[in-house]
C-alpha cells in the first residue's frame, strides 16, 4: 500500500475547426494525490509477477475551452489505472 502526490505539466494545442476561429495552445500544471496497492506472486527465487492498482484525484485541473467557453479537453476528476508485469531480481 502507498500514498503520494503526483505533479505534472500539460500542454494542449488546438487547431481551428471553422474559418474565422483561431486555434491556440495552453499549458499548465496538475496536482493529483494518489493511493496504490500491489500484489506480487513469486514464481521462482528470482522471477515474479506483479498486479498493481492506482486511484488518484486530479485536485488542480487543466482545461482547454473552445470559442464558446465549452470544455474540449480536461484533465480533472477521479482516475484509475491497473497493470500487470513480470520482473526479475538480480
Amino acid at each position: 500500500l502507498g500514498v503520494g502526490l503526483r505533479a505534472g505539466a500539460v500542454w494542449l494545442s488546438a487547431s481551428a475547426r471553422e474559418p474565422g476561429v483561431e486555434g491556440r495552445s495552453l499549458s499548465g500544471i496538475f496536482l493529483a494525490p494518489f493511493a496504490w496497492t500491489a500484489l506480487e506472486l513469486q514464481l521462482t527465487s528470482r522471477w515474479y509477477l506483479q498486479l498493481a492498482i492506482e486511484l488518484d484525484y486530479v485536485a488542480k485541473s487543466v482545461r482547454g475551452l473552445d470559442a464558446d467557453q465549452v470544455p474540449l479537453l480536461e484533465l480533472r476528476g477521479l482516475r484509475g489505472a491497473g497493470w500487470l508485469g513480470a520482473g526479475i531480481r538480480l
